[in-house]
C-alpha cells in the first residue's frame, strides 16, 4: 500500500520522540478496534464481507502503521535504535581491535619494535582502568543519587496515595527543595568569594617565614576539608543527616499548600455544610452557600480534620468541641445580615463591623491566606484521587443542583445526585473508564473496583451491557437538557462506600445554585406597588395562576421597575435623554445602542421600551419594539399604557406570547425556576442579574394577594421598628 508522502511528515513538527509516541498510540488503538470489529462482523457476516466493509479501516490502520515506522526509524532515543547503535559500535570496536592486536603481534616479532609495544600497551591499560574507575564512580555516584531520588519520590506518592489525593508526586514548586536553584545560585556565588579570600588570606602567609607558609598551606588545606561547598563536606553531611531529614521533610509537608483532608473526610465535610444550608432554610431564605472555596480554607484553618472527632487545634477560642460545632460557628460567620461572606472576607476580616471582630477566630496570617490561594487557585482539587476526565470537548460542568441537603416542605431532604446542564443531543464521553452496566434505558452505570459513577439522561444505544470502556471514548447523547450524576467511592480503611461531589473531580465547575431572600420588611414605592398589583389583578382575572406572575414581575422589577413608561437609556442626558414630550417621538423612541452607549451595542436597532423593555434588534427593524409602538397606534392609545401592554404581553408579542403564557399558566410553584425560565426564554438574557431577578420575584410573591389591612400593618410595623431604633430600643411585635 502506498502512502500520501505529506502524511509521513504532518507529525514532524512535534519532535521525533514525540511523535514516535503519538503515532505508536494511535496506531495500537485503531489496531484493537480493527481487530475487535472485524471479529465482531466476521462472527455475524461471514470472512469475505469482513474484509470488504472494513478495507477502508485497515487502509487507515497501515497508514497509522507506516507514521509509527517512519518516525521509529528518525527518533535516535528509541530502544531499536539505541541497540542498534551499541551493537554496530561493539562490531566496529571488535573488529579494530582484532586488527590492532593482530598489528601489534607482527610489530612483538622484532626485538627492537617489541618494547614500544609492551610500554604502549601498559600505556592503554593505564588509561582504560582509569577510564573504568572514572566511569564506575560517575555511575556508583548517580545510581545512589537516583536511589535516594527515587525512594523520596516513592514516599511523596504513597504519603499522597494515603491522604487520598491519588498516587501523584507533590509539584516541584511545592516540595522542600523547591528553592534549590536559587539556594544553589547563591552557594556559588559565596563559595567563589571564600575562594578569593582563602588564596588572598594564604598569600600573605607565603610572603613571610617559612613557617608562616607552613601554617598558611595547613590551614587553606584545613578550611578546604572544612569548607561547607566542598564535595567531601557534602557526602559527609548527607549520609549524617539524610534519613532525619526525610523522615521531617515527609512530616512538615503536610503543611504544604493543598488538601489535607482524604476524599471521604473532603465529602463528609462537603455534606455537612449543605445540611447546614438545609437547617437554616425557611420560608424568606434559601441558602444555597458556595462551599467549594471554603473547604480549601478549612483545611488550612483545621488541617486534616473528620467532621465526627473533637476539634483539638488550640488556634480556634472554642474549647473542646465537635468540628460539626466549629463548622457551625462559621456558617454563622459567613452569613451576617443575609449579606454572605467571600473566603477572602472571612480570613482577612476585611470587613470589620464591630470591635469584636477585631478579635475574630476566623482570620489568617498573610502566609496562610496566601497557602489557601495557592490551594484554591492554583492547585485545586487535582490532589485528590479519582479524578473524572471530561464529560465534552470544552470541558465546562455546569451544576445547576449540588450533591447535598435542601429544605423541602420543612424538612432537610438529601439529594443524592448533581444535575449538570448540558444542551439536548451532546455526545457525551466516558469520564472514568470501568465496565458498562445498564440501570434502565436511559441510565448507565460505569464501575471499577473502588468507584461507581452513575448517568441518568443518555441516549445508551451505542453501548453494551458488559464491555469495557476506557476514559474519553463516546459514550451516547443526551436526551434532554441536563444529566443527573452520582459519583461513589469506596474508602479502603473504613470499608465502606460514600458519595462523593462531582465537583470535586472535574477540571472546569460551575455551580449555578444560589441564595435566594424575601424582605420581610418589603415596601415597594407606591407607583411600583400600584402597577404590580394591577398586573397581578389582571393576569388572575384570565386565570393565570401567582407564582408565574411573581416570576414575571421579578424580571421587570429589575428591567423597568415595572413602570411601563420607560425606554431604555431615559436616564441619561437630553437629546438621548428624556425631555418634554420625548416619549411620544419617533425619533427619540428610534435610537439605537450605539447612541445610548457610546458606540457600543451595535446590535440594539431600536431601544427597549416598557415594563418587559421591548426592543429592535438586528439584523433590523420590524421587532418586538416596533411590533408593540405600532400594536398601540392600531389601539389608538399610548404605548407607555399599562393595559394595553398588558394585552400586548400576552396576545400580540409573536412567539414570545406563548412562551409568556406558558409560564404564567404554569403549576410549578417554584418561583426561582419560573423566573429563570422567564429570563431564559421570554427575555432571551440567560443568567443576566439573575439573583437580582429572583429575590424580587419571591419579595412579589409574598407581597401579591395581600389584603390591604395586611399591607398597611407591614408598613405600621416597619414604621414602628425604624422609630424605635432610633431611639434605640426595639418595638415588640
Amino acid at each position: 500500500m502506498r502512502i500520501d508522502p505529506e502524511k509521513l511528515h504532518e507529525h514532524d513538527g512535534m519532535g521525533h520522540r514525540a511523535a514516535r509516541k503519538h503515532t505508536k498510540k494511535a496506531y495500537k488503538k485503531a489496531r484493537k478496534s480493527y481487530k475487535q470489529a472485524f471479529k465482531q462482523k466476521q462472527r455475524s457476516n461471514g470472512l469475505d464481507i469482513a474484509k470488504r466493509t472494513l478495507a477502508d479501516e485497515k487502509a487507515d490502520v497501515l497508514t497509522l502503521k507506516k507514521q509509527f515506522k517512519h518516525h521509529r526509524k528518525l527518533d535516535d532515543t528509541s530502544f531499536r535504535n539505541r541497540t542498534g547503535r551499541t551493537i554496530k559500535a561493539g562490531v566496529k570496536g571488535t573488529v579494530k581491535g582484532r586488527v590492532q592486536n593482530s598489528l601489534r603481534q607482527k610489530l612483538q616479532e622484532d626485538d627492537l619494535l617489541a618494547q614500544h609495544v609492551q610500554a604502549s600497551n601498559t600505556i592503554n591499560q593505564a588509561r582504560s582502568y582509569g577510564r573504568t574507575v572514572k566511569t564506575g564512580s560517575r555511575l556508583l555516584g548517580k545510581t545512589a543519587g537516583n536511589i535516594g531520588l527515587g525512594t523520596y519520590h516513592v514516599l511523596n506518592r504513597s504519603k499522597n496515595a494515603v491522604m487520598g489525593r491519588g498516587f501523584y508526586k507533590t509539584p516541584y514548586e511545592q516540595q522542600w527543595f523547591g528553592g534549590r536553584k536559587r539556594l544553589g545560585d547563591l552557594g556559588r556565588s559565596v563559595k567563589k568569594k571564600s575562594k578569593r579570600q582563602m588564596r588572598r588570606f594564604a598569600g600573605r602567609f607565603k610572603k613571610t617565614t617559612r613557617v608562616s607558609r607552613f601554617l598558611g598551606k595547613g590551614l587553606k588545606k584545613g578550611v578546604k576539608w572544612l569548607n561547607p561547598f566542598s564535595l567531601k563536606f557534602k557526602i559527609l553531611v548527607g549520609i549524617l543527616v539524610c534519613l532525619p531529614l526525610l523522615l521531617a521533610f515527609m512530616v512538615g509537608a503536610i503543611n504544604q499548600p493543598g488538601l489535607k483532608q482524604d476524599n471521604h473526610e473532603i465529602n463528609d465535610t462537603w455534606l455537612y455544610m449543605t445540611q447546614l444550608d438545609a437547617q437554616k432554610s425557611d420560608d424568606q431564605h434559601q441558602y444555597y452557600t458556595d462551599w467549594a472555596p471554603f473547604m480549601f480554607y478549612n483545611n488550612e484553618l483545621l488541617e486534616d480534620f473528620n467532621i465526627h472527632d473533637q476539634k483539638q487545634s488550640l488556634q480556634l477560642p472554642f474549647g473542646v468541641i465537635k468540628y460539626q460545632d466549629v463548622l457551625a460557628k462559621q456558617w454563622d460567620a459567613v452569613h451576617v445580615k443575609d449579606a454572605e461572606k467571600t473566603v477572602d472576607e472571612l480570613m482577612s476580616g476585611n470587613k470589620v463591623a464591630t470591635e469584636d471582630d477585631l478579635h475574630n477566630p476566623w482570620i489568617l496570617k498573610e502566609s496562610e491566606q496566601q497557602d489557601v490561594k495557592i490551594s484554591r487557585d492554583e492547585i485545586g482539587f487535582d490532589v485528590l484521587g479519582n479524578q473524572l476526565e471530561n464529560l465534552t470537548d470544552d470541558g465546562n460542568v455546569v451544576i445547576s443542583r449540588r450533591l447535598g441537603y435542601e429544605k423541602q416542605n420543612g424538612k432537610e431532604v438529601k439529594n443524592d445526585w448533581s444535575t449538570i446542564d448540558i444542551a439536548k443531543g451532546t455526545m457525551l464521553k466516558v469520564p472514568m473508564g470501568g465496565t458498562v452496566r445498564f440501570v434502565n434505558d436511559h441510565t448507565v452505570q460505569l464501575t471499577q473496583d473502588q468507584a461507581v459513577l452513575t448517568i441518568d439522561g443518555v441516549d445508551l444505544s451505542r453501548l453494551q451491557h458488559g464491555a469495557n470502556l476506557n476514559a474519553g471514548d463516546l459514550l451516547g447523547n443526551t436526551l434532554g437538557d441536563h444529566i443527573n450524576l452520582q459519583y461513589r467511592l469506596f474508602d479502603d480503611l473504613e470499608k465502606q462506600w460514600f458519595d462523593a461531589n462531582p465537583g470535586f473531580y472535574f477540571k472546569k465547575v460551575r455551580y449555578t445554585q444560589f441564595t435566594t431572600t424575601t424582605d420581610e420588611n418589603f415596601d415597594p414605592s407606591k407607583d411600583k406597588a400600584q402597577n404590580a398589583q394591577k398586573v397581578y389583578d389582571q393576569l388572575t382575572k384570565m386565570g393565570y395562576k401567582k407564582a408565574g406572575i411573581a416570576a414575571m414581575l421579578g424580571n421587570f422589577d429589575v428591567e423597568s421597575s415595572i413602570n411601563p413608561k420607560r425606554a431604555e437609556g431615559d436616564y441619561l442626558k437630553a437629546p438621548v435623554g428624556k425631555y418634554d414630550g420625548s416619549y411620544d417621538k419617533d425619533d427619540w423612541l428610534n435610537i439605537g445602542g450605539p447612541q445610548i452607549y457610546d458606540g457600543r451595542f451595535a446590535n440594539i436597532i431600536h431601544r427597549g421600551l416598557g415594563l418587559g423593555q421591548w426592543t429592535d434588534v438586528a439584523p433590523g427593524p420590524g421587532g418586538r419594539h416596533t411590533a408593540l409602538v405600532d400594536y398601540a397606534k392600531s389601539q389608538n392609545k399610548k404605548w407607555y399604557d399599562l393595559d394595553l401592554q398588558i394585552d400586548f404581553l400576552v396576545n400580540h408579542d409573536g412567539g414570545h406570547s406563548d412562551v409568556a403564557k406558558a409560564i404564567l399558566s404554569s403549576d410549578s410553584q417554584d418561583v426561582k425556576d419560573l423566573t429563570q425560565q422567564f429570563l431564559t426564554q421570554w427575555e432571551g438574557n440567560p443568567g443576566n442579574k439573575l439573583q437580582d431577578r429572583t429575590n424580587a420575584a419571591l419579595n412579589w410573591y409574598q407581597y401579591l394577594g395581600k389584603t390591604k389591612e395586611e399591607k398597611k400593618q407591614d408598613a405600621d410595623e416597619k414604621r414602628g421598628n425604624e422609630i424605635a431604633k432610633d431611639y434605640g430600643g426595639n418595638q415588640s411585635t
